[in-house]
């Protein structure tokens, strides 16, 4: 039923600081431009690609817009994960027939050469799954549709697509979340983690297409006396939402090296990490002062390497954050890394806001 993902929409307060954002410091380009100079009066939506990455960048412009009311609740953020579908309507029906509530009934859409049938259906929060069917394989957007003035250069970063989307939902709802993926979507279990720190407690499970073309980590914190990063996104993101967008790279170290020197600021390693890590993930001594260097964690599945890092959260509230993660063969999530990532976060959290809960 689902093919992939066809891109993310954030809703933000501003798309064209937004769009050079990502110009910037992962190198996407413009793609798509609507706004008042082609005659659309109610908000500005920018396309933003590179290879199969694309993010739509909106901005509404008049009180009433949806995306007015999404950012004054939730600050920047991911409004839409869209997933690429075989058919519309049969999509769309699945979903309502699960309990999904109808966003947009399925429609022809028109824009500049490119034609595609889409839905829309609500999600986790205020979060929405559009369904988008190309047919003949129309792109999402053609050449002739920019009306934007080239960014300036910076090098696309040796990125593969989206790895996986983290949505953070509230106490006792992963059982709930997990079930109605698998009726609306048809997404299946793939991977369960539950993890406890010193600070931290969560429950999480992957859910996804088998084939892993989409694969969603879907996460619930566990009470606490101690305030924990997720409690803080859910605090800051006023309820559930996505969390992070995991990008699979052919070369974190490259990536990291680009992006610090675009001002992108990334988690560090909790003290210690990398002594011993030789013993505990054979086969990476040669790239240990790398590794230490960058604060680059490092798994190993029966399948082969993991390499995984967070940055700092990227807007106003410290709420969403982007992951950088290659895989050289593996197909975990790498747990050790994930508690590790958890106990950076949580440092983060006592550093700005030591009375958080």
């Amino acid at each position: 039923m689902i093919l992939g993902i066809d891109h993310l929409e954030f809703f933000v307060a501003d798309a064209r600081l937004t769009a050079h954002f990502y110009a910037a410091t992962l190198g996407l380009r413009p793609l798509r431009y609507t706004g008042p100079e082609v005659a659309v009066r109610d908000q500005v939506s920018i396309v933003m690609g590179a290879g199969a990455i694309h993010l739509v960048l909106t901005t509404g412009l008049e009180a009433e817009h949806p995306s007015k009311r999404f950012v004054d609740r939730h600050g920047d953020g991911v409004r839409d994960v869209a997933f690429r579908v075989r058919d519309v309507e049969e999509s769309y029906q699945r979903a309502i027939a699960a309990g999904a509530r109808s966003v947009r009934e399925p429609s022809v859409v028109q824009r500049g050469s490119s034609r595609t049938i889409e839905a829309c259906v609500s999600a986790m929060g205020d979060v929405v799954h559009s369904l988008v069917e190309r047919p003949d394989g129309a792109p999402i957007a053609a050449p002739e549709e920019t009306h934007l003035a080239p960014e300036p250069d910076a090098s696309p970063l040796p990125l593969k697509g989206i790895d996986h989307i983290a949505i953070c939902g509230s106490e006792e709802t992963l059982r709930a979340t997990v079930a109605s993926y698998a009726d609306a979507f048809g997404l299946v279990p793939l991977y369960d983690q539950n993890l406890r720190t010193e600070t931290s407690a969560m429950n999480s499970r992957v859910v996804g297409t088998a084939d892993g073309a989409v694969k969603l980590v879907l996460i619930e914190p566990v009470q606490k006396k101690v305030p924990d990063h997720l409690r803080e996104f859910l605090h800051y993101n006023s309820g559930p939402g996505v969390q992070h967008v995991a990008l699979c790279t052919t070369d974190i170290v490259h990536c990291i090296r680009a992006l610090r020197r675009a001002g992108v600021r990334f988690l560090r390693a909790p003290d210690g990490y990398h002594d011993g890590l030789e013993a505990r993930v054979p086969g990476v001594l040669g790239q240990l002062p790398t590794l230490r260097e960058l604060d680059i964690m490092v798994d190993r599945d029966a399948f082969g390497l993991l390499y995984q890092i967070f940055t700092r959260p990227i807007h106003a509230r410290p709420t969403f954050f982007l992951e950088l993660i290659q895989r050289d063969g593996a197909v975990g999530f790498g747990s050790d890394n994930v508690k590790a990532l958890f106990q950076a976060a949580d440092r983060e959290i006592a550093r700005r806001r030591p009375e958080a809960g």
